[in-house]
């Protein structure tokens, strides 16, 4: 792709009905949209310099921020999002702290406009496990916009991967609960809240929310490996998980959740060379994985190779203590 070669100096005065003689760069079309004024795309590091452009010139042109700090909040929290899904952390944390550092300016300091900049800041903050700072951050954006369904997903999903005990789980179950009242069509959503009734063994609730996504997004891998694994576990009905295990797998045939459930129905059908083999290629991505080197030692005991088995077992265990239980309480033991 041709890189678009932009020069700092071409600034436009536009004038717009919401704000009256306000000064415009040239470059916040393509920041903000990706589109250059000449219908030119302007993706990655292109955007974010377009941005960079932007910012810079509305410093210039308007000396004081607080003639219109929505303009540069708008602008810096687009930069912090371009930045983030780089995996520019460090950079996208400085432009959300520059976008709520302009609240000061602002009638209201926690106007709608800065939920997402927490929100994304939250993010950003929990990937480096700075996680009480996450939450925080999580919870200002929840309490300015407690209708935006956006903001009630990401902290459901926070609050779900640092959930210590049921109650956290539960809050998650709320969180996704207000998104889907909010906002029924999501899919998302409603993998999310099944994923997080599987961890409280709410099978028929997850089941329903599985069926719901898959409904609303059809290509959905990750729900079809969800309900795979819910049934794998409930032990009924194996047949029909077998065949949202093969069409997750079709879907997405490196995604570790789904190669891992494809495992476990393998192992709940007797297959154990496919087990064997899901396990295996779990375990190539990550070696840590207590319950595909059990499921692997399980394979492996079955298909008559005792010392490889028993070696998985034992390591799957001295990984999680809890592992050969969890197991057990499915009908799967060595």
């Amino acid at each position: 792709m041709l890189r678009i070669i932009i020069t700092s100096w071409a600034i436009a005065m536009l004038a717009t009905a919401a704000f009256p003689a306000r000064a415009e760069s040239f470059f916040t079309k393509p920041c903000l949209t990706g589109v250059a004024p000449d219908g030119t795309p302007v993706t990655g590091a292109d955007q974010i310099h377009s941005c960079s452009l932007a910012i810079e010139d509305s410093r210039v042109v308007v000396q004081d921020p607080a003639i219109w700090p929505r303009d540069l909040i708008v602008l810096y929290k687009k930069r912090g999002e371009l930045h983030y899904f780089q995996q520019e952390g460090a950079e996208a944390e400085a432009d959300f702290d520059a976008a709520i550092s302009l609240a000061a300016h602002l009638d209201d300091p926690r106007d709608p406009l800065l939920a997402s900049a927490y929100g994304f800041r939250g993010l950003v903050r929990q990937e480096r496990g700075a996680f009480a700072q996450a939450r925080a951050d999580l919870d200002e954006a929840v309490a300015i916009a407690p209708r935006n369904a956006v903001i009630l997903k990401l902290r459901g999903s926070f609050l779900a991967d640092q959930a210590r005990n049921p109650a956290d789980t539960e809050a998650a179950i709320a969180d996704y609960d207000a998104a889907i009242a909010i906002n029924p069509e999501d899919a998302v959503t409603r993998l999310l809240r099944a994923l997080a009734h599987t961890g409280l063994g709410h099978s028929e609730q997850a089941i329903a929310d599985y069926d719901a996504a898959i409904r609303l997004d059809p290509n959905l891998a990750l729900a079809y490996g969800g309900r795979c694994l819910e049934r794998a576990l409930l032990g009924k009905d194996l047949a029909t998980a077998r065949t949202d295990c093969d069409r997750a797998l079709q879907l997405a045939p490196d995604d570790l959740f789904v190669v891992d459930s494809h495992g476990f129905i393998s192992l709940r059908q007797g297959r154990w060379q496919e087990a064997w083999n899901d396990y295996d290629a779990v375990l190539r991505a990550d070696p840590q994985s207590a319950k595909a080197l059990f499921g692997r030692g399980i394979a492996a005991l079955r298909l008559g190779r005792s010392s490889d088995g028993q070696a998985d077992i034992a390591r799957a265990a001295s990984i999680d203590d809890q592992v050969v239980t969890y197991f057990k309480n499915f009908g799967v033991s060595p």
